[in-house]
């Protein structure tokens, strides 16, 4: 086993930059969104309120979406609001950047222009699923967002239905770091990566007669949530079918929960489980195993004394960031990895852990630098 104190720029882009391609998931059948093509009827203009904006990603060129931003946002100057991410289903699918804004969320908040307390930003999907590029752009758009406008970055939420709710889930599962509470309506989830979320609020919702999304989407994340130890909520209406989502957002204690959530800035202890490739969350990077085939699965844990506690499966390896409080720099630490000492010196900034060519990745042998 051999260690290093410093990521190389090339090793430290490589493995916090990299976006997970998830697997292919039986349970993307279960969603058919039984509503007409955006391109039957392109919405021309924005309601009052809303803001176009276009992304340029260099993967996939210029991509419009739409912001809300409260009134009082422009006579309150030194406030941070809280920012809605609002991702649509498959009917809102096109270019125009207008379309996610007639459906759900957005028709909502134009009945109520000056009692919204949020900045709500409205991407655009061109394609099926939030995956890929698709994925990235809702990141960036998000940080586009914070950039342009005043945001709590501790205060940002997601939400979408049908295909969105998917998206939520998935968007939620991946990046649990980013985001203060989720708001899944009429999706489902991947329930091998579910424990992601144990420690992130979640207020579900779907309808009984959903004849395009099976409620039991729905009703097995949400169980399999509490046998983790989640506390999701879940909210599900008896006589309702796809569009569960006017009624949801239409359900006034949603917003007051959403207020009371905070982003978990700096935890003590990551669990998390990925389907593969190279990722970061809160103030851990990783990487799996290459080739394998199962999720891989690691648990971290700082103690204020300086001692990292590492368990892993799969798992090729690992960074501790400079961000990973209450570690400091100048701080002697020590580096646990599934029980062999790793790492054990003077903490000087970021921390990679990985196995040599002759070590098994799933069972690190001690050294220390």
């Amino acid at each position: 086993m051999r260690t290093e104190r410093r990521l190389t720029v090339a090793l430290l882009a490589w493995m916090c930059l990299v976006t997970l391609a998830p697997r292919t998931c039986a349970w993307q059948s279960l969603v058919q969104d039984g509503r007409s093509s955006p391109a039957a009827t392109v919405p021309t203009a924005l309601p009052r309120g809303f803001f176009q904006h276009t992304l340029e990603l260099p993967e996939d060129g210029s991509r419009k979406y739409a912001v809300y931003v409260p009134p009082q946002y422009f006579t309150e100057a030194d406030h941070k609001w809280p920012l809605l991410v609002v991702l649509h289903g498959s009917g809102e699918i096109g270019t125009d950047g207008v379309a996610p804004t007639q459906v759900g969320m957005g028709p909502y908040i134009a009945g109520r222009p000056k009692r919204f307390p949020f900045i709500a930003v409205f991407p655009q999907a061109h394609a099926m699923w939030y995956r890929g590029v698709e994925e990235i752009a809702v990141y960036q758009i998000i940080e586009d967002v914070c950039k342009e406008y005043r945001v709590d970055r501790d205060r940002i939420y997601l939400t979408g239905f049908s295909m969105g709710g998917f998206g939520t889930w998935e968007l939620g599962i991946r990046r649990p770091d980013l985001f203060a509470a989720l708001v899944p309506i009429c999706g489902a989830a991947p329930m091998d990566y579910v424990g992601n979320l144990v420690n992130l609020p979640v207020w579900v919702f779907h309808g009984a007669k959903d004849a395009n999304v099976k409620v039991e989407g729905s009703r097995d994340a949400v169980a399999r949530l509490k046998s983790l130890g989640g506390s999701p909520l879940y909210t599900e209406f008896p006589q309702i079918g796809h569009n569960s989502w006017d009624t949801a957002y239409h359900t006034p204690a949603l917003y007051k929960w959403l207020l009371a959530q905070r982003r978990v800035a700096h935890p003590k202890t990551i669990d998390y489980t990925f389907p593969g490739g190279a990722i970061q969350v809160w103030w851990l990077a990783m990487e799996s195993e290459p080739n394998r085939k199962a999720p891989a699965h690691i648990r971290a844990t700082i103690s204020n004394d300086g001692e990292v506690i590492v368990e892993s499966e799969g798992v090729a390896s690992f960074a501790i960031l400079s961000k990973s409080e209450p570690i400091r720099v100048g701080q002697d630490v020590l580096v646990k990895w599934n029980g062999a000492v790793v790492y054990k010196g003077r903490y000087e900034g970021p921390v990679v852990v990985r196995p040599n060519r002759d070590a098994a990745p799933a069972g690190p042998a001690t050294s220390t630098p």
